[in-house]
């Protein structure tokens, strides 16, 4: 479930439930090394932002 809530019903999903039928650990760790392997990375900074964004803090400001 939580592979399905955090990946979608994708490829991981379908390992995930292919191998809890085999074996319930070895499914539990496939499911953890998927969802947690992208919050594991550094994220991606930012490329450009756009020109006209909004700021609260110079909501005021014009």
């Amino acid at each position: 479930m939580g592979t399905y809530l955090a990946r979608g019903a994708g490829r991981d999903f379908w390992i995930t439930c292919g191998l809890t039928v085999l074996g319930f650990l070895p499914g539990v760790a496939f499911a953890l090394w998927s969802v947690l392997r992208d919050s594991l990375a550094t994220p991606a900074q930012p490329s450009a932002r756009l020109p006209y964004s909004f700021s609260p803090a110079f909501a005021g400001e014009r």
